[in-house]
């Protein structure tokens, strides 16, 4: 186990012990993982005894949730639900795919468009039953609002969010928000106050903070363990790309001495 992973078992640990962490998240969507980077970061989680979260391409995509099985992923979230027809695709790959023991995983959505929040007492309808978890995505939410990334924690995204949250709330549902979260998220995440039970970074699932001081340090320790994260695959990597250098040079070397012309 190379320095970064041990950085990353040290915050795991912290993060559990002393502020009761839920998860580490990975996602085949937005952040793209390959197979071989989430084996790397299982092994990471198995030996921290925590959880998996990971985020498929979309409301039925298969092959992610088949992943999702092979990995022994604790929770699996949908991303992009807008509409009760998208909810529904969601639920049906689920069951399809787990089949008997679909009650043992959390199933997750984002809730991240003006659209979604249009139509989410409909997709909370579709959901009965089987749903477990409600993300509000700040980042594409306030997007799709036409609201700046610089304007993320203000007023009119703010009550967005406590609108969504309380209505996931109000169908027995853990509520969370996600996106663009950094130390400027502090006074947002105090002020929805007990509207969400859970809040996450790209890749840490934290309880809600009952303090200014705890958010802070929770923040800064889930950010830095997504720095570790790639400083690893960036490593992991760029061994790859670099390997056959030697050889290379080599065979260039040889190619020469016989005359032979390299394009």
């Amino acid at each position: 186990m190379n320095a970064e992973n041990k950085r990353m078992l040290q915050i795991i640990k912290e993060l559990r012990e002393e502020y009761g962490m839920i998860a580490i998240k990975a996602e085949f969507e937005a952040e793209g993982s390959r197979l071989d980077e989430l084996i790397m970061l299982n092994q990471v989680v198995f030996c921290g005894n925590t959880k998996l979260n990971i985020k498929i391409g979309g409301c039925e995509a298969m092959r992610d949730i088949e992943q999702c099985k092979l990995l022994d992923a604790s929770g699996i979230m949908a991303p992009m639900i807008e509409t009760p027809f998208a909810m529904k695709k969601f639920k049906d790959a689920a069951n399809k795919a787990y089949a008997d023991h679909i009650e043992n995983i959390e199933w997750i959505i984002n809730a991240e468009t003006v659209t979604c929040a249009q139509n989410f007492s409909d997709i909370l309808n579709v959901a009965k039953g089987f749903l477990n978890t409600v993300v509000v995505g700040r980042s594409d939410l306030s997007a799709s609002m036409g609201v700046s990334r610089d304007k993320i924690d203000g007023e009119a995204v703010f009550q967005q969010v406590l609108q969504l949250c309380e209505m996931a709330k109000k169908e027995g549902l853990v509520s969370s928000i996600g996106g663009g979260i950094s130390i400027d998220t502090v006074p947002f995440l105090m002020k929805l106050g007990d509207s969400i039970d859970l809040f996450e970074t790209r890749k840490v699932v934290l309880p809600r903070p009952d303090s200014e001081a705890k958010a802070t340090r929770m923040i800064s320790l889930a950010l830095e363990f997504e720095l570790s994260y790639l400083r690893n695959k960036h490593q992991f990597y760029h061994h790859m790309a670099t390997e056959d250098l030697a050889r290379m040079k080599a065979l260039e070397e040889r190619l020469k001495e016989n005359g032979l012309k390299l394009r």
